[in-house]
């Protein structure tokens, strides 16, 4: 065979079929695959140049770090297909790189940090048994449900020997994965590849930046730096008041009558008004300490079980009440990195230049730009917005680059929001089939079904 495509379809090592193929990387190759119970995975395939036992040995290492946010190799060998010497990986199943959300805009602040704690804790792994990864950008990062991994096939091992490879060799193979961090945060911030003076990103991500590029901070000053350790507060023990305190607090004070101006004379720490100075509490024991006086407030007769009668009725309905409109209204489970979709108005001359292109496009294609008919049911929902014409132009680009797919502007509430909507009202099952059609054909991550019932 002499192209990639010409492999899917195929089964590897009489186990793995190849259901499509992801990506090619030079004589490796990416496709889905399917796990015995049916779910999806990620196998790579590569040709062997006498060096299957040098990569076996590899992902043996890898396999058994078991950290989280390395992606997890299932299972590993060799084997031939069609007279070509082969090796083979499988990993567990992604649902998208980072590459793919830096193309469309920059990362947060807070998901740079997920990114960068992720990334930090996997490398440090990896530098640990003596790999060093060599790979580090966006598309090596990529997002396991909720978690975001790096990726672990491509690794190598670099450990100091005194025949072939020296020490200086592997300090600078881990130095050089320092650097590449520092460079990948500055894409998620920046989108740019080379520091200048110019720019300016968020602490402390400009220390963290800065020193990794110069080669003057490790891993473990960049985790320090973006995750400073918490202080231990250790509690001392009550200093005893004197016993001439203690009688004066357990006999009440009397106030004299006032006469003239009033004065209030302060001895020591306590007040002869019988008000006790309650030293400041530390930061580490405020919340302990405010439970205590809590309970002491309430311990008297039936108050207590009253009270607590009365908190745990209110918890169990506002429970009831969360399962009752979640149990309505599912939604898709985010991507770590791809927020909600958010309605942006935008000026009201593009806003009219994109109607008038929805318009034209809209004839081009042939492709109605009218709202859709309300139609209750399970609907999919891929972008949002708060002007129609801009959801129909929307419509036209998708009818023309995915017509398969039947998208319709759809307007539930008879005004804004509009959403393009994936086909019309359906049964839910029917909406899954169409979401994970609709995700593997290239539309957002964030794409969604949600249950909408007649007005």
């Amino acid at each position: 065979m002499k192209l990639w495509n010409d492999y899917e379809g195929k089964t590897i090592a009489e186990v793995y079929p190849l259901r499509k193929l992801l990506w090619p990387e030079g004589r490796s190759a990416f496709f889905v695959t399917s796990a015995q119970d049916g779910a999806a995975e990620v196998i790579r395939i590569t040709e062997s140049l006498n060096d299957e036992h040098e990569m076996l040995e590899r992902w043996r290492q890898v396999s058994a770090v078991r950290q989280a946010n390395l992606v997890e190799i299932k299972t590993f060998g060799v084997t031939t297909f069609d007279g070509v010497p082969l090796t083979y990986a499988v990993m567990e199943g992604t649902d998208g790189s980072l590459a793919e959300i830096l193309r469309e805009r920059p990362l947060t602040a807070a998901e740079t940090m997920q990114v960068a704690m992720s990334v930090l804790a996997a490398l440090s792994a990896l530098h640990a048994i003596g790999l060093v990864h060599e790979h580090l950008e966006p598309a090596s990062v990529v997002a396991t449900g909720e978690v975001v991994k790096l990726r672990s096939d491509c690794v190598r091992a670099c450990v100091a020997d005194s025949e072939f490879t020296p020490q200086s060799t592997c300090d600078e193979l881990r130095r050089r994965d320092v650097q590449d961090v520092a460079v990948l945060l500055l894409q998620c911030l920046t989108l740019e590849r080379q520091w200048t003076s110019a720019m300016r990103v968020p602490a402390p991500f400009e220390q963290v930046i800065r020193h990794g590029l110069d080669g003057t901070w490790g891993l473990a000053e960049m985790e320090r730096a973006l995750h400073p350790p918490v202080p231990q507060v250790v509690e001392q023990p009550p200093v005893p008041l004197p016993s001439s305190t203690v009688q004066a607090q357990a006999e009440p004070v009397r106030p004299e009558p006032m006469r003239g101006p009033a004065r209030v004379q302060m001895a020591g720490p306590e007040a002869v008004l019988g008000v006790r100075v309650v030293p400041e509490m530390r930061p580490g024991t405020t919340r302990r300490l405010h439970l205590r006086r809590l309970v002491a407030s309430t311990a008297s007769g039936e108050l207590v079980p009253r009270r607590w009668l009365l908190a745990g009725a209110a918890a169990f309905a506002v429970v009831l009440l969360m399962w009752f409109f979640l149990a309505r209204s599912p939604v898709a489970r985010p991507s770590p990195w791809l927020p909600a979709p958010e309605m942006v108005a935008p000026p009201a001359q593009e806003a009219s230049a994109a109607a008038d292109g929805s318009v034209a496009a809209a004839k081009g294609s042939g492709a109605p730009a009218a709202k859709a008919v309300m139609q209750p049911g399970w609907h999919v929902i891929a972008y949002t917005y708060l002007h129609e014409g801009q959801a129909a132009a929307k419509v036209a680009t998708v009818a023309r680059l995915h017509p398969g797919l039947n998208p319709k502007v759809f307007a539930p509430a008879g005004r804004e929001p509009y959403f393009v909507a994936l086909g019309g009202g359906m049964s839910e099952s029917e909406a899954a089939a169409v979401l994970r059609t609709a995700r593997r054909d290239g539309l957002p991550r964030d794409t969604f079904i949600r249950l909408y019932r007649s007005r």
